[in-house]
C-alpha cells in the first residue's frame, strides 16, 4: 500500500459479538484513518487562536498535535468543513500535514574521506547533535552512554531501543567510540552531547511533518543548556509544508543548524525538509567519489558525503561470510533469504539463470545480473543447492533482496566483485562454510546505503568543526563547510554534488587557527546498577530479581571490570561492560533491600554503585491480560475484517467480568487507534476493525481497572501481533 492510499482508508466501529461472548460496546477512535468522521490530517495556522480552535471544534475536527510555539495545530478535518474553515478570518491558512519517511536503502570508509581523522573532537562538548530518527540502542558497546539524553514520545516508544536500526546506524557515523572495538565515528571521544528524538516506531515507516516540527522543538528545548545545536534528519518526503518550512527558517535564525537527506529516488525531484533554504541538503557518493545512483539531484543539494556501503553500528548482529581455505569473505545478507550455516563444495553457477543438476549438495557462486536475486536463489534452491553466494558485477559491495513476500529455504549472501573473482580463481571445488546468521538485540555492525547515511557525515563534521570554534554562528559554520568542500563533478556548485564533498580539516582552516587539543579526561569509572522492578511481590510469583550493572570509563565507553557485590551475587558479562544476575528472592524477607556493587577495572580504578528494591506481598488480588488473539473474517483471505480479542483473568487464571480496559493499536509501528471496553462474563473483550488495512498489527493495553483488584502488568501475556 502506498502512502497516498492511507487517507482513503475508513475504520469501522468495533464489532462486539464474536463467538457468543457478551462484549460491551466500544468505538475505536483512530488517530489516523477515520476519514468519514475526522477527515485527512492538516496543519492549521492561527490568526486568533481561541476563535480558530472554536471553529475547529464546531467543525468536528479532531486535534492530533498542538504546535503552540508556532501558533498552529495539526488536526483531522472533515472534507465538508474544509472550505469554510479556510475562509474563517481567525485562520491564516490550512495545509495538508504531509508525511515524512526515513531515507535508507540497506548497506565507514567515510571518516578519512571527510577528514574527520585530522581533527581532535575533544571540544565537541560545546555541541549537541540531535538525531531525529528511529531511536538509539543505548546498550551498544560502541556507542556512548554518557552525555546522551532523549525526549520522550509515548507514540513511538522507548527512544533507547531501535527496532529498525536506522537511527543507531546514523548515530554510529556521528559518534561511535574509539574504544578498540568495532568502528569509529566522526566524534569518537564521547565528548559530543547526543540528544535523541524518536519519531519513527520500531517498523521505521513514516511520520508527519507536524511530528517533525514537534521534534525540532524538542531538540531545542531539551538539548544541553548552553550548547550549539546541530540537527540530523536522515528522512524526508516529496511534498513541502509551509508550517514546517517556517519552523526550520525560524530555528536557523535562532542559531540551529539543520541537516537533512537529499533523498533516494535517483531523480531531480526535491525532498523536504532538505530542500528548504534553511536546511543543508546532503547527497550521497561512493568510496570512489562518484555520485550514488539513488541520490536525488537538484539545485538545493548543498554538500555531498559518503552514502554507499557505509559501515556503522546496528542493534543486531549479522554474520554474512564465506569461509574457505585460509580466507573469510564478508558480505551482505540477501534480504528475506533463510538464516543458516551450511558447508559444501563451491561451484561456479555463472548467472544462475536456470536450474542445474550440478548444483545439488553444493554452495553456488552466482554473478549478479540478467535475472533477479530471487530467480537466482530459486534456481539454486530448486536444483538442490545448499546455499548461494552472489558476487557483484561492478566494483564494491551491494545490498540485495528477494523481494517483499518472497523467501528461500537456503541461505544467500552478496559479496563484492573483487571477492567473487578471488573465490572463482582459487576455491572452486573446495569445501567452504557459508554463514548467514542474525540475532537481536545485540551490538552489531552492518553496511547501509542511502542519503540517510551521507547526512550524519555532514552532521558529525559540523559538530566537530563548530566545537573548535564555538564563538561562530550556525551561518558561519555553514559558510565554512560550503567554501571548503572538495569540488566534484562540474566546476563549481552543481545539482549532483552541491558545493562538493564535505571536508572537516579544510573547514576548520577556513575559520581560523585550530586550537590545541584539550587535555584528556581524568581517568575514572562510572557504574549504573539497576533492577527490573522496584517492588517484587512474592505471592504473585516473583521468584527472582534481575539485576543489571553497566560499567563505563571516562570517555563513556563500556569496559570490562571485576565486580564485588554485597551481598554475594553471581554476575555474568553479557556484553562488554554489561553484567546481569538473577537474585533468588527466597532468602530475602519482606521489606526494603539493597545490593551494593564495587567495580574494579584493569587499571586498578574502582567505583561503587547500589540498587534498592522491596520484597512484599499484596494486600489485594491481582489481575492480568491472559490472552491477546487476532481473528480475521471476510474477504478472499479471511482477513478483510480484523477482531482483536483480549482476555482478563486473576493471577490464578480465573476469568474476570466487568474489567474496564483501554488499548492502543499500532499498525507498522505507528499508532493506528485507541479504544475502550468492558470484559464480558468469560473475561473477554473484543475490538473489530472493518476493512483493516494491510500491515503488521500490535496491541498495547494502556489501562486495566476493576474495583478490588490491582493490575499486575508484568504478568501479562506477550502480544505476538499479526501481519496481513
Amino acid at each position: 500500500m502506498n502512502l497516498l492510499q492511507w487517507s482513503r482508508i475508513i475504520l469501522g466501529t468495533l464489532a462486539l459479538l464474536i463467538g457468543g461472548s457478551a462484549y460491551s460496546k466500544a468505538t475505536l477512535l483512530s488517530t489516523d484513518f477515520d476519514v468519514r468522521n475526522h477527515g485527512k490530517r492538516y496543519i492549521v495556522k492561527y490568526k486568533d487562536s481561541k476563535r480558530a480552535k472554536g471553529a475547529l471544534k464546531n467543525a468536528r475536527a479532531k486535534i492530533a498535535r498542538e504546535l503552540a510555539s508556532h501558533k498552529a495545530t495539526a488536526a483531522y478535518i472533515p472534507e465538508q468543513a474544509l472550505e469554510a474553515l479556510r475562509k474563517n478570518p481567525a485562520i491564516s491558512y490550512i495545509e495538508e500535514d504531509v508525511k515524512r519517511i526515513p531515507f535508507a536503502e540497506t548497506s565507514p570508509y567515510g571518516i578519512s574521506m571527510v577528514q574527520a581523522d585530522q581533527l581532535n573532537d575533544g571540544f565537541s562538548n560545546e555541541i549537541t547533535a540531535c538525531i531525529i530518527d528511529s531511536g538509539y540502542y543505548l546498550n551498544h558497546t560502541d556507542l556512548q552512554v554518557q552525555n546522551v539524553t532523549a525526549s520522550p514520545d509515548p507514540g513511538t516508544g522507548d527512544p533507547f531501543t531501535d527496532g529498525s536500526a536506522h537511527g543507531t546506524h546514523v548515530a554510529g557515523t556521528i559518534a561511535a567510540l574509539a574504544n578498540g572495538d568495532g568502528v569509529v565515528g566522526i566524534n569518537p571521544s564521547g565528548a559530543l552531547n547526543i540528544h535523541i528524538v524518536k519519531v519513527f516506531g520500531d517498523s521505521g515507516n513514516w511520520t508527519y511533518s507536524s511530528d517533525l516540527i514537534a521534534a525540532l522543538d524538542a531538540c531545542e528545548r531539551d538539548r544541553l543548556e548552553g550548547t550549539h545545536l546541530v540537527i540530523n534528519m536522515s528522512l524526508g518526503g516529496s511534498r513541502k509544508s509551509r508550517t514546517e518550512e517556517v519552523a526550520f527558517a525560524q530555528a536557523y535564525q535562532r542559531g540551529v543548524l539543520s541537516i537533512a537527506a537529499a533523498g533516494n529516488d535517483g531523480n531531480t525531484r526535491k525532498s523536504y525538509p532538505a530542500s528548504y533554504d534553511s536546511v543543508v541538503s546532503v547527497a550521497a557518493i561512493d568510496e570512489n567519489q562518484n555520485i550514488a545512483s539513488f541520490s536525488q539531484q537538484n539545485d538545493q543539494v548543498e554538500l555531498a558525503a559518503p552514502g554507499v556501503s557505509v559501515l556503522s553500528t546496528t542493534p543486531y548482529l549479522s554474520e554474512q561470510t564465506l569461509a574457505v581455505g585460509a580466507d573469510t569473505f564478508t558480505g551482505t545478507k540477501i534480504e528475506y533469504a533463510k538464516d543458516g550455516q551450511v558447508t559444501g563444495e563451491l561451484i561456479d553457477g555463472g548467472l544462475c539463470n536456470q536450474d542445474n543438476g550440478d548444483f545439488l549438495g553444493r554452495v553456488v557462486i552466482c554473478q549478479r545480473g540478467e535475472v533477479s536475486f530471487y530467480e537466482k536463489v530459486s534456481h539454486a534452491e530448486t536444483s538442490g543447492a545448499l546455499g548461494v553466494v552472489i558476487y557483484n558485477n561492478e566494483p564494491g559491495l551491494f545490498s540485495g533482496t528477494l523481494g517483499d513476500g518472497q523467501s528461500s529455504s537456503i541461505p544467500a549472501i552478496g559479496v563484492s566483485m573483487e571477492d567473487g573473482e578471488a573465490i572463482l580463481a582459487a576455491y572452486l571445488g573446495v569445501t567452504g562454510e557459508l554463514s548467514s546468521l542474525f540475532s537481536e538485540p545485540a551490538s552489531g555492525y552492518d553496511y547501509f546505503n542511502g542519503t540517510s547515511m551521507a547526512t550524519p557525515h555532514v552532521t558529525g563534521v559540523a559538530a566537530l568543526v563548530w566545537g573548535l570554534f564555538p564563538d561562530k554562528t550556525a551561518a558561519d559554520i555553514r559558510e565554512a563547510l560550503q567554501a571548503s568542500a572538495l569540488d566534484l563533478g562540474v566546476a563549481g556548485r552543481d545539482q549532483a554534488f552541491g558545493f562538493g564533498l564535505v571536508q572537516a580539516k579544510a573547514a576548520a582552516d577556513y575559520l581560523g587557527t585550530i586550537p590545541a587539543p584539550p587535555p584528556p579526561p581524568e581517568p575514572g569509572l562510572e557504574i549504573v546498577v539497576s533492577s527490573d522492578k522496584e517492588i517484587y511481590y512474592v505471592n504473585d510469583g516473583d521468584q527472582f530479581a534481575s539485576i543489571e550493572v553497566v560499567v563505563s570509563d571516562e570517555t563513556g565507553a563500556k569496559v570490562s571490570a571485576t565486580l564485588v557485590p554485597t551481598p554475594s551475587v553471581t554476575f555474568e558479562e553479557v556484553a562488554q561492560g554489561t553484567y546481569t544476575a538473577l537474585v533468588d528472592l527466597s532468602s530475602y524477607p519482606e521489606g526494603p533491600h539493597s545490593i551494593a556493587v564495587t567495580a574494579i577495572d584493569d587499571r586498578g580504578l574502582s567505583v561503587d554503585g547500589e540498587v534498592n528494591f522491596e520484597v512484599s506481598t499484596r494486600s489485594i488480588p491481582g489481575m492480568k491480560v491472559a490472552a491477546i488473539e487476532y481473528v480475521g473474517s471476510g474477504g478472499r483471505d479471511g482477513l478483510k475484517n480484523l477482531t482483536i480479542r483480549l482476555k482478563v483473568t486473576d493471577l490464578s487464571n480465573v476469568p474476570l467480568e466487568g474489567v474496564q480496559m483501554s488499548v492502543a493499536v499500532d499498525l507498522d509501528g505507528a499508532l493506528f487507534g485507541t479504544g475502550s471496553a468492558t470484559t464480558g462474563s468469560d473475561g473477554y473483550v473484543g475490538f473489530t476493525i472493518k476493512n483493516a488495512p494491510s500491515g503488521c498489527y500490535s496491541t498495547v493495553v494502556t489501562s486495566l481497572v476493576k474495583s478490588g483488584f490491582v493490575w499486575v502488568s508484568d504478568q501479562d501475556v506477550t502480544d505476538a501481533g499479526l501481519c496481513k
